[in-house]
């Protein structure tokens, strides 16, 4: 038998066999992809992390705050506001005028510091009240009665009560302060604070107007 008659009656088988094998590895290979589709085919989604921030504190008056980077997000911090401190209590402003000493401090109204009970408000008398009556109720004779004048006191004679431009050589300032040059320190029973005889010490050194 020759190869002719060989191929011619064997090619037919051959074919089948050949078409079969073909199938074999076209199947195969679609299930490999399929299966790698199904494998490989899902995407991971990656979630980025969220970022918190950070929170400024005052430093004072606008005090400036920062804000904290995290991890993937920028954080905006908010700035605290400082205060400042708070001062003490700002001390009246004591006007030094005679109108003003009349008012506030001698009288008081109609009983003040020096007019008050048998004190400078009673009648004159030089043990009393060492010569000096003053009048709520009368701003001029009370202004006359205090700037020029000699003192009458039994204590205190000779002394001028007011020198107008001269507060050391005035009476009436040196016995509102402690240890008063004769007698005791006035007014009493309690002693007038600094502010008020500095008031009164100012009108002096300012010319004691009657003003």
């Amino acid at each position: 038998m020759t190869f002719a008659h060989g191929y011619q009656r064997y090619a037919p088988a051959l074919g089948a066999w050949l078409l079969g094998a073909m199938l074999v590895c076209a199947c195969g290979d679609s299930a490999s992809d399929g299966t790698t589709a199904a494998t490989g085919g899902t995407v991971g989604v990656a979630t980025g992390g969220v970022g918190t921030g950070g929170v400024g504190t005052g430093t004072g008056t606008g005090g400036i705050g920062t804000g904290g980077i995290g991890t993937g997000g920028i954080g905006i911090g908010t700035g605290g506001i400082g205060t400042g401190g708070t001062g003490g209590g700002v001390a009246p402003v004591r006007v030094p005028k005679f109108s003003a000493i009349f008012g506030e401090i001698i009288t008081k109204g109609s009983v003040g510091n020096c007019v008050f009970g048998a004190c400078h408000g009673g009648p004159a008398g030089p043990k009393a009240n060492g010569g000096l009556h003053m009048d709520a109720l009368d701003l001029p004779g009370t202004y006359a009665a205090l700037v020029g004048p000699i003192s009458t006191s039994t204590l205190c004679t000779g002394k001028t009560l007011v020198v107008p431009g001269k507060p050391e050589e005035s009476l009436l300032l040196l016995k509102l302060r402690p240890s008063p040059p004769c007698g005791v320190q006035m007014p009493l029973p309690t002693p007038l604070p600094e502010d008020r005889i500095t008031q009164i010490e100012t009108w002096i050194k300012n010319g004691a107007l009657n003003d």
